[in-house]
């Protein structure tokens, strides 16, 4: 089964935000994230995209990165076993990481939208990510670079609040504005973080996805990170005790494999269709662990190596 459209998930999920789904109590952070707090961003400007500019853009269709325990009730959407093949898109050879918290008072310390500091959590995990060896992996499809120099920056939005249930429009908008700051870069995938005790397009139903975004420069490869320790199925508690931020790295590193070698759903992938046969899918939810990285240690998931025939995390 593949998800073709973002507004069908936004209103699937609000009818089920509007029948009181509830969110489950979420602890605070330890002691230990307070390594991860001091992250350099910079502030998004207060404005708006013009109407020519949302006339030129769009979403679509978005890749899933199904929870847990939805895959577990859906066998038809566990992976096929084999090797990708490519499909003739292209990938981001020389790939760069931008983050955004959307929604978010402070570049530092936010305990209402943010009370787990997942947007500290995902910035030291991309700065340790790239050039790792845990992310060599990609570069056997393409001939994908694993520089040491792929994240460009933290940004965070403190004029702008997505509505809750999460709308595909906030998402539009959010992200051609994170474009728009943070440059247009062919390369990049824009990340977007929201904001703790929102109910996400295909919450309970997927963790996270990325998506082919179209603005008026041109078509970059764009990934929505939701507030994952609301759910249990998308990574908490997985590796560590607590491990309330167990999903973010999992979640990340995923969708960021999966944004490089497949971005617009038409490069690596398979055997089978792309919506769950990427990168990172054919290797979901098994062999979690911590791997140690420049800048700390964080929970994993394999990626799929075609070289070794099958899962590897280093």
């Amino acid at each position: 089964m593949r998800l073709r459209h973002l507004i069908v998930l936004a209103v699937a999920y609000i009818v089920v935000g509007c029948h009181g789904s509830s969110l489950p109590n979420v602890s605070a952070p330890t002691a230990a994230m307070s390594e991860f707090s001091m992250v350099p961003a910079h502030a998004m400007p207060n404005m708006q995209p013009s109407a020519a500019e949302l006339r030129a853009s769009s979403f679509g269709p978005i890749h899933p990165f199904y929870a847990a325990d939805y895959l577990a009730q859906h066998p038809e959407l566990v992976p096929h076993a084999g090797n990708m093949t490519y499909h003739g898109g292209p990938v981001l050879g020389y790939p760069h990481q931008y983050l955004l918290f959307y929604g978010r008072t402070n570049a530092r310390v936010d305990n209402t939208d943010d009370p787990d500091n997942i947007y500290g959590f995902g910035y030291y995990f991309l700065k340790g990510m790239q050039g790792s060896t845990w992310l060599n992996t990609v570069t056997q499809y393409s001939h994908i670079a694993n520089s040491r120099s792929q994240l460009r920056g933290g940004w965070y939005d403190p004029y702008h609040w997505p509505h809750n249930p999460i709308r595909s429009s906030d998402l539009a908008k959010e992200a051609l504005l994170f474009v728009k700051t943070a440059k247009y870069d062919p390369q990049g995938n824009y990340i977007i973080m929201t904001p703790h005790g929102y109910i996400w397009p295909g919450y309970g139903k997927l963790c996270a996805f990325h998506v082919a975004f179209r603005t008026p420069s041109g078509t970059v490869a764009a990934t929505l990170i939701p507030y994952v320790p609301d759910v249990s199925g998308c990574g908490r508690g997985t590796v560590n005790n607590p491990g309330i931020d167990d999903g973010v790295s999992i979640n990340i590193g995923h969708e960021q494999a999966e944004a490089e070698t497949d971005p617009r759903l038409n490069a690596w992938y398979g055997p089978g269709a792309a919506a769950s046969n990427e990168i990172g899918d054919k290797c979901a939810w098994t062999d979690l662990h911590n791997t140690s990285f420049s800048s700390g240690r964080f929970p994993t998931q394999p990626l799929w190596s075609n070289a070794a025939v099958g899962c590897v995390n280093p």
